[in-house]
């Protein structure tokens, strides 16, 4: 004796559940001091459209899209939630400034430094720099800091772009210099 299933289904869209997880994929984190009411003042859409106008802040600021950074941010009162936006606008800023001083110093001395895979670049980014810097390691004797290996060519070739030497890595007090602009066009 044989004894044989058959099986009969109805797909039924669950709308409910489907309209809440779109409003949660459609969910942003803005942080912002735009007031709500005022002559300067912009609704959320319009500062959500600002930002996504932004594309280079979108892209440098994506890790604060990932939850599990956003859901273990616990910032509940506006003064500590403006003071972590401020630290993430100085911490664009100074990511770039480097960016921006090795791009000029690279188009006024019409030079190339060592890319990804050691391919040559005059747009290098801040995490390229991060990356070429990451295993320079120094150590402390007796008041002194010495480098346990110097900066090879690559690393000093971007130390050069950025407008310092190695010795900004051993002395506390070193000064860069600052890569100014050439003025074109007067």
């Amino acid at each position: 004796m044989l004894t044989r299933y058959k099986l009969a289904w109805e797909l039924i869209e669950n709308t409910d559940g489907v309209q809440r997880e779109r409003e949660l994929a459609g969910c942003f984190v803005i942080i912002t001091n735009v007031p709500i009411a005022g002559e300067t003042s912009m609704d959320s859409a319009g500062i959500l459209r600002t930002y996504k106008g932004q594309y280079s802040i979108e892209s440098d600021f994506a890790f604060l899209k990932d939850p599990l950074i956003v859901n273990d941010l616990f910032l509940k009162t506006p003064s500590r939630i403006d003071a972590l936006g401020m630290i993430l606008i100085i911490a664009l800023m100074v990511w770039r400034l480097i960016e921006r001083s090795m791009r000029l110093y690279l188009a006024q001395t019409q030079t190339m430094v060592p890319g990804w895979d050691n391919k040559p670049t005059n747009k290098p980014t801040s995490y390229m720099a991060t990356t070429v810097f990451y295993n320079i390691q120094t150590m402390l004797y007796e008041g002194e800091r010495y480098f346990l290996k110097p900066p090879n060519e690559r690393q000093s070739l971007f130390l050069s772009a950025l407008g310092l030497e190695d010795h900004v890595f051993r002395d506390p007090k070193y000064k860069c210099t600052p890569i100014i602009p050439y003025k074109t066009g007067v």
